[in-house]
């Protein structure tokens, strides 16, 4: 993908591994604590860097932790993260769709919150932040 500075883009911070099994179109629940509303593309950002993009284009649940456990191979997440993540609630999972990881990572600026935990932000392409 050519990637160029764009005005705004809709960023989501994902921890390692998950990350990078999302921007290689394997892992495609993305398990959060809340539903968003968003359906289009967002930016995959990890250690501080957009690696990549995907579609959310649906979301299901809630689920408790057990439904979700019958479900790994679309998360890759086990019982020993989602427990103390759940912090007891249910959860929803996050379709992802049409994964595509960047050349290489870019430096990204968030400018807002969006719809939490989405947020607002731009990709800096060939510069620094400023």
């Amino acid at each position: 993908m050519t990637l160029s500075n764009i005005d705004e883009i809709v960023v989501l911070t994902v921890r390692q591994p998950y990350a990078d099994l999302i921007v290689d179109g394997r892992k495609i629940w993305e398990i959060r604590r809340n539903s968003v509303n968003y359906r289009g593309h967002i930016v995959i950002v990890s250690e501080g860097k957009a690696i990549g993009q995907v579609k959310i284009v649906d979301v299901k649940g809630p689920f408790d932790v057990d439904e979700l456990l019958r479900y790994k191979e679309f998360h890759f997440a086990d019982e020993t993260f989602l427990r103390p993540y759940s912090k007891g609630r249910k959860l929803w999972a996050w379709v992802l769709a049409d994964a595509e990881r960047f050349d290489r990572p870019v430096d990204v600026e968030i400018i807002s919150v969006f719809e939490s935990p989405l947020r607002r932000g731009r990709l800096i392409v060939g510069g620094t932040k400023g």
